[in-house]
């Protein structure tokens, strides 16, 4: 098989997480398609309070529970016990950990069918990234260590979500 046949191509169905967070029209299974990316970022901002990254699982549990602690309370720190004690296990299978080459990694970052999903990437986790910073904006003013827990600085957390600040107590 030749090697572009491996790459997604502009205008072929596709099922990536901006297939998700686009809807399931076919329009949002077009790779390629600015409109997908677009109406996809549209529904991140304005359906879902808060989206996590399976790279940084634990600031992911961390802010799902300050953002819904009715569902998430005590994961960050389940999450923290079971990743010390060696209960959660990351990608331990070797054949699917492995690197790959860089002509194959740069046919990727420039496959224009998949360039929407980088940017799609990169779009969440920088609202990821600013979201975390404003949740534990306490931890940073008050010029803790590093190794401090931002959770542990206070009783609670302010959030806001759509132009409104809520308490969530913890």
């Amino acid at each position: 098989m030749e090697r572009s046949n491996c790459l997604p191509q502009i205008g072929t169905l596709h099922n990536y997480q901006l297939t998700f967070f686009c809807g399931s029209t076919s329009l949002c299974r077009v790779g390629g398609n600015l409109e997908a990316l677009q109406k996809a970022k549209y529904n991140a901002d304005s359906f879902y309070s808060v989206i996590g990254l399976t790279v940084d699982l634990q600031r992911t549990f961390d802010l799902m529970e300050a953002f819904l602690p009715r569902f998430f309370t005590s994961a960050a720190h389940i999450f923290e016990q079971n990743s010390i004690s060696g209960k959660t296990r990351m990608n331990v299978n070797e054949e699917y950990n492995r690197v790959i080459s860089n002509l194959t990694l740069q046919k990727l970052l420039t496959s224009p069918a998949i360039e929407n999903e980088y940017e799609f990437y990169n779009f969440v986790k920088q609202r990821f990234e600013i979201q975390y910073r404003d949740v534990f904006a306490t931890s940073n003013t008050n010029n803790e260590s590093e190794n401090s827990h931002p959770r542990e600085e206070s009783d609670s957390i302010s959030v806001k979500s759509n132009d409104t600040q809520k308490e969530h107590q913890h």
